[in-house]
């Protein structure tokens, strides 16, 4: 999976596409459905369940093919309302929750590319820890941001709908908490420690953490840049997030 700043990023360039004159309420919403769907990170819920696939090493080319696929054709059974009865902000929540399935599908095709051309099997074989490799591409990411100042001012309105019935929405809410000052921070390794605090995780984790981002983060920057690349990868994020939208919105698309 892509971490919360990529997907922040991506969800900029989407929403001035689809909700450029939408309400604050609306333009929030749909960058929390962007940031919020890896719930299972810090609450009791499986990957299966809020992404419909397991990892590549799991579920092979469906790992990446199959979890925007499930998110449309079940949308009906994943909504706690139909479509047409949600509020905007509602629509917006699901548009977001959406584009991070396909940032996320295009990461897992990225990393089946680099299990065959580095010759390895899982993201355990990995050259770099993968917790420190994802933030390296957050810290990485930030820089493709258009407009930080404005993504900040609706970053702190935000308001998190209530509307699927296969993740509580009182999860969606403990994600933001726990995440919402990395993403201020924009993937700072020191805000990623934090992070962990507020989840939960003992000082013993925390501190052994450290010292892993210690040995690796310089590497890790210099492997996501090379082996990885930043633009390439949000260009193709985008573009399936692109691709992806009007199935959800069909002919009638009514940004609220």
């Amino acid at each position: 999976m892509a971490a919360s700043v990529t997907h922040l990023v991506v969800g900029e360039k989407i929403l001035q596409q689809y909700y450029p004159d939408a309400s604050v309420e609306v333009q929030g919403a749909f960058l929390a459905g962007c940031m919020l769907v890896d719930v299972h990170a810090f609450n009791p819920i499986d990957r299966r369940v809020t992404h419909f696939v397991g990892r590549v090493e799991e579920d092979g080319e469906s790992a990446y093919l199959q979890s925007c696929v499930y998110f449309l054709n079940h949308l009906d059974m994943l909504l706690c309302a139909p479509w047409k009865e949600l509020k905007p902000s509602g629509r917006s929540f699901a548009a977001g929750y959406l584009c991070h399935l396909a940032v996320d599908e295009c990461w897992k095709k990225q990393g089946a590319l680099l299990f065959k051309k580095l010759g390895i099997q899982s993201w355990t074989d990995f050259p770099v820890p993968g917790d420190v490799g994802l933030t390296a591409f957050d810290f990485l990411s930030k820089d493709e941001l258009m407009d930080a100042i404005a993504l900040d001012t609706l970053l702190a309105q935000i308001t998190i709908p209530d509307v699927f019935t296969h993740v509580p929405g009182k999860m969606f809410v403990r994600q933001w908490e726990i995440i919402r000052n990395y993403v201020f921070m924009r993937g700072n390794p020191e805000a990623h420690f934090q992070m962990l605090e507020l989840a939960g995780w003992s000082k013993q984790d925390i501190a052994f953490t450290r010292q892993k981002y210690h040995i690796f983060w310089e590497k890790s920057l210099t492997f996501m840049e090379q082996f990885v690349g930043v633009e390439p990868f949000l260009k193709e994020g985008i573009e399936r997030s692109q691709q992806v939208m009007p199935r959800l919105f069909g002919h009638n698309f009514d940004h609220g």
